[in-house]
């Protein structure tokens, strides 16, 4: 990819995240006022996380030979910052609970934090989300990472057949055996997820073997941008809003985003340097977002902010605060701990060159 092409998936990224969080601040409760629902929609910034996962996966998966570096540099890549938040969330738990507050139960399993540490969590309900917060979607992007060389790499003639009966396998299976709420274990379910990840997949290479790359689209197609942006709001509708669907919303919603994507030929719009600066920092901050959003929701509660005239101001700086005590942790989480992937990798990959050499020997 060019750099230009890393600027605006970056600038993509930093509108994801800025989505999850305005959703997340507007949850801290302040007497009876409560926007969640205007910006609730927020949530699927998850799933353009997803899209931009997909599309980057497409991008750096070339070959089946540089599979097994391929899978070491994404683990590399995604552990250092999650194991870091396995270890952050579990003395904040202690000390929230030391403090009166119990929302996070589970935390202290070993099982559950084993769990954590090898991507299973989004499969078992008690290590879901207890270990680390919103941790369910980084085991959804690792078990897509398992799955998705097949699908990327694999022969067309049996891809373009199977991809769609198996997302259609998943979304049956979900309809005739769960009924679930939003935000609900089921919600975050690998297997409630997947269709869009995979329907990504099907997308790129449908368009490859017709010979049409999105990212070479020399005008703009007011048809994808206009269903693109009609799919996002049916699935805030159906999702978010009324509450009617949660198996079909964060698909429409994904799939309506690409196709808003592919319709856009000029994608500067999305190099702003702040959305680039946010987006290369997203994963910290998707991490340690949920941290400064709890502690602004106890100083909320310690201080008695609960002047009826001042809700809509104090929910102000609570975003101004959440957002930039979330901003320096993440740019330091970052500098220190996430962008270490690469010595790490090229590290592991001499060893283990030195130790074929040696067994070769």
């Amino acid at each position: 990819m060019s750099e230009n092409r890393l600027l605006w998936l970056d600038g993509i990224r930093g509108i994801a995240i800025l989505m999850v969080m305005f959703t997340h601040i507007s949850q801290i409760s302040i007497n009876n006022l409560n926007i969640s629902n205007i910006v609730s929609f927020g949530q699927y910034g998850v799933q353009i996380f997803f899209v931009i996962s997909a599309v980057t996966c497409i991008f750096t998966l070339k070959n089946k030979k540089m599979l097994n570096q391929w899978y070491i540099k994404r683990f590399i890549r995604i552990s250092l910052m999650y194991y870091f938040g396995i270890l952050l969330y579990f003395f904040v738990f202690i000390a929230m609970q030391r403090f009166g507050v119990e929302r996070y139960i589970g935390y202290r399993s070993i099982e559950n934090i084993i769990y954590n540490i090898f991507y299973i969590h989004a499969w078992i309900p008690s290590a879901n989300n207890s270990v680390v917060p919103g941790g369910w979607s980084i085991a959804v992007e690792v078990f897509f990472y398992i799955v998705s060389p097949v699908f990327i790499l694999g022969k067309w003639n049996y891809i373009k057949f199977l991809l769609p009966i198996l997302v259609f396998s998943m979304l049956f299976f979900n309809y005739m055996f769960f009924s679930f709420d939003n935000n609900t274990y089921y919600y975050y379910w690998p297997l409630n997820q997947l269709p869009l990840l995979l329907m990504i997949i099907y997308f790129f290479r449908y368009s490859a073997n017709k010979g049409i790359h999105f990212l070479k689209i020399t005008q703009d197609s007011w048809v994808f941008k206009m269903g693109g942006v009609f799919m996002m709001l049916l699935a805030s509708i159906i999702g978010v809003y009324l509450n009617i669907d949660h198996i079909s919303a964060p698909l429409f919603f994904g799939i309506g985003f690409f196709l808003f994507l592919i319709g856009k030929k000029n994608k500067k719009i999305f190099e702003n340097k702040i959305l680039v600066f946010l987006g290369r920092i997203s994963f910290s901050l998707y991490i340690v977002h949920f941290l400064c959003v709890d502690v602004a929701r106890f100083l909320v509660k310690i201080l008695g902010l609960n002047n009826l005239y001042l809700d809509y101001l104090i929910l102000f700086l609570c975003f101004v605060f959440v957002i930039s005590l979330s901003i320096v942790m993440a740019y330091l989480c970052h500098k220190y701990i996430e962008s270490k992937y690469e010595f790490f990798y090229h590290l592991l990959m001499k060893n283990l060159k030195s130790f074929n050499g040696d067994k070769n020997d």
